[in-house]
């Protein structure tokens, strides 16, 4: 049973810490490191019982700036998007774009098409509804409004695992660990949102932002007086993706919004 990933206010806390660390001066600036606001982030009470390892050093010649268990093993976990963001910088240049593409079989005839439509990955990960709406307009704009066949898709130009061999299984319900794929959408990941009921004897009201394999097996969640805490728990099943839902929302409070990964 998986339950709801690292909470927002934490996930903030990081974030900060890990660009803090790419603030490092350069040394013609002979700008001081900005030793005291690190040391704040890392005395913060979330991560009292984390494990945490720093090491910064200055680009050029080396220098130490600082360090806080520089020795450590830890799990780089999202930090090696630096290196793997580097890596495709290097082999593929900044002007490189990953192109989605349509082709066609059959004939046309009175703006019909009487074949099929193929839509091929070539791995954009920005791909989303507007970028599926702009495809098919330039269908139309071809003079193909209508096609009399059937939509099929491609994605078979990434051939490896779609998941990373270090990847904890905990993490492969939720957006961040979503499949590889040659052709995803939305970054493959769906949106689950919970709101409260109109009234307390209604249960919150559970939608999908897309119809995918994901299903709401038990909602035993309930809706709670205006002002009451959220207690509201969002599990998903580790191999059916199946979610139930627990605990509550009080009345008038916002949405809870999930990002769940399509399997």
């Amino acid at each position: 049973m998986l339950t709801s990933p690292v909470p927002s206010r934490l996930f903030r806390l990081l974030s900060a810490l890990t660009l803090l660390c790419g603030l490092i001066p350069k040394p013609a600036r002979c700008q001081q490191f900005p030793t005291e606001q690190l040391q704040a982030l890392l005395s913060s009470p979330e991560l009292q019982h984390a494990s945490v390892g720093v090491l910064v050093r200055r680009v050029g010649d080396g220098a130490l700036l600082f360090a806080l268990n520089p020795n450590a093993l830890l799990v780089p976990a999202s930090n090696v998007k630096l290196f793997t963001s580097a890596a495709v910088l290097d082999a593929f240049g900044p002007d490189r774009r990953f192109a989605t593409t349509v082709l066609a079989n059959g004939r046309v005839r009175n703006r019909r098409l009487y074949g099929n439509l193929y839509l091929r990955g070539g791995g954009d990960p920005s791909l989303d509804g507007n970028g599926l709406a702009a495809l098919a307009a330039k269908v139309r704009a071809c003079g193909i409004p209508v096609v009399v066949g059937d939509l099929v898709v491609d994605e078979g130009l990434f051939a490896g695992p779609s998941l990373g061999a270090g990847w904890s299984w905990e993490d492969e319900a939720w957006y961040y660990a979503a499949p590889a794929s040659a052709l995803s959408l939305d970054g493959n990941a769906v949106q689950l949102t919970v709101a409260p009921g109109a009234s307390q004897t209604q249960p919150p009201v559970v939608t999908l932002s897309a119809e995918q394999p994901i299903r709401i097996a038990s909602n035993h969640a309930n809706t709670a007086p205006k002002g009451a805490p959220l207690t509201l728990q969002v599990e998903v099943e580790h191999h059916s993706h199946a979610v139930s839902l627990s605990g509550a929302i009080p009345i008038g409070a916002q949405p809870v919004v999930e990002r769940l990964a399509v399997p």
